[in-house]
């Protein structure tokens, strides 16, 4: 079976989204160690390997799991956390912006295009 890294990174009691985020970061088995560092209640700097820390805001969905802030969506913590070790795993850094758009954009809704023949009686 594959390695997974330990991670370090301790919950504030006190705080909802914190928690989530670290059980979700606990039980996500990344294979790389994630360095977290809390900056405030929902916002983090996550840092994979050498890549470049990444600012990231955490939010809790209604049901009360830790989701990632991403364009104009969210996406799970543990998907957002894999696609930064396969970033790392690479050596390609991730794309923000379109990686990130991949993630959160549903696929296109397949159009049918109806054609009505309208036959007049002449």
């Amino acid at each position: 079976f594959e390695h997974r890294a330990l991670q370090a990174h301790a919950a504030v009691a006190s705080d909802p989204i914190d928690t989530s985020f670290s059980s979700a970061l606990h039980a996500a088995s990344l294979p790389l160690r994630v360095e977290v560092e809390r900056l405030s209640r929902g916002s983090y700097k996550l840092r994979v390997a050498s890549e470049r820390p990444r600012k990231v805001s955490v939010v809790l969905s209604p049901n009360g799991i830790a989701q990632v802030r991403v364009g104009g969506g969210v996406v799970s913590v543990a998907e957002y956390l894999h696609e930064l070790c396969a970033a790392a795993s690479s050596g390609q850094p991730a794309s923000d912006s379109r990686a990130r758009r991949q993630l959160c954009t549903p696929p296109p809704v397949p159009v049918a295009v109806i054609s009505l023949d309208v036959m007049s009686d002449a």
